[in-house]
């Protein structure tokens, strides 16, 4: 077996039995962990400045890390079939999601201003290196069944697109006379649009008119109905999913 067969294993089988395997790779999912407190801890500004400036080397040592380790799955993916060519393997490797996540964490360790937040972004190959691989094919076959209402999805987006437009349209022309820097403009009355029909409501921007509030009552009415429809669809097609195991369950356990 090669060196990068071996690297292979232990990087891209999070479930390989090698006990080597299992320790780097609970190692990673540590260091992930403790980057995280990490970037949160350092936020606080009472925290001495030693503490500050050992957080900083630890952040340094973090991105060697990690450097090595996107490097060195680049490199081995060659290993798996599928990426078995050296060039367009390892180029499609590296587009796919968690390895652009860790592609997006370490660039923005050279960003000219604080992007640190984007390191959270490694959380999710925990999801994958914590032995989790096993929910892979159920959020494929969800995956599948979104993809297959997208046309839907995408009338309930225009539907809240428009649903935003004509509110905000109304309201600017309804209360710009009693509040004009409030509703100073349509673009500007569709952030009391987004808030109210998100139901978030920060009360910042609000009619004061009867006839603005009989407005926004109808809005806020209508929005929850329109705002519902993208977790409606998505819902029904998680629902479908689970259906279509139990189904595939009993004809297996009939046979």
């Amino acid at each position: 077996m090669t060196l990068r067969h071996q690297v292979s294993n232990i990087l891209h089988r999070p479930e390989s039995p090698s006990k080597l395997g299992r320790r780097i790779n609970l190692a990673l999912s540590i260091l992930i962990f403790l980057n995280v407190v990490a970037m949160v801890v350092d936020t606080v500004p009472e925290l001495p400045p030693i503490w500050h400036a050992a957080l900083g080397v630890f952040e340094t040592a973090s991105f060697a890390i990690f450097s090595l380790e996107y490097l060195a799955r680049v490199w081995s993916i060659v290993e798996v079939p599928k990426f078995a060519n050296p060039v367009t393997g390892r180029s499609r490797f590296a587009l796919r999601f968690l390895p652009l996540i860790d592609l997006v964490a370490l660039l923005s360790y050279f960003a000219p201003f604080d992007l640190r937040f984007l390191r959270l972004l490694r959380v999710v190959r925990l999801l994958r290196v914590l032995h989790l691989s096993e929910y892979d094919k159920p959020m494929r076959a969800i995956g599948r069944s979104i993809r297959a209402r997208r046309k839907l999805l995408v009338i309930a987006l225009v539907a809240m697109l428009i649903m935003i437009f004509f509110a905000a349209s109304g309201m600017y022309f309804i209360e710009r006379e009693a509040q004009p820097k409030a509703f100073a403009s349509i673009p500007a009355a569709m952030w009391w649009a987004v808030m109210t029909l998100t139901t978030v409501g920060y009360g910042d921007v609000y009619p004061i008119t009867p006839i603005g509030k009989f407005f926004a009552a109808i809005i806020a009415t209508g929005g929850i109905a329109v705002f519902a429809l993208p977790m409606a669809i998505i819902t029904a097609a998680i629902l479908d999913v689970k259906v279509d195991d139990e189904k595939r369950e009993i004809d297996q356990s009939d046979a």
